[in-house]
């Protein structure tokens, strides 16, 4: 994937689906409304965004997006 690309499996200007077990799919339309998400379901779409090889050179955990002391290794855009 070049840089820029989408995702695999979209055309530039779609919607990422935000598919939450036991919740109706909801398309993420905007990085504004992934950071107005419950934390779980913003955690669950990022995991699915961020490239796995990244997280594992940078020693994320997967699951929780923690870095090896358990703080936050992922942030509100925008967030200092």
């Amino acid at each position: 994937m070049a840089r820029g690309d989408p995702p695999a499996g979209l055309v530039r200007g779609e919607s990422m689906p935000a598919q939450i077990p036991g919740r109706e799919c909801v398309p993420v339309r905007s990085i504004r409304m992934l950071n107005q998400m419950p934390e779980a379901e913003k955690r669950a779409i990022l995991r699915r965004l961020i490239p796995s090889v990244l997280l594992r050179d940078f020693g994320v955990d997967p699951i929780r997006l923690t870095d090896p002391q358990g703080r936050p290794a992922v942030r509100r855009a925008g967030s200092a």
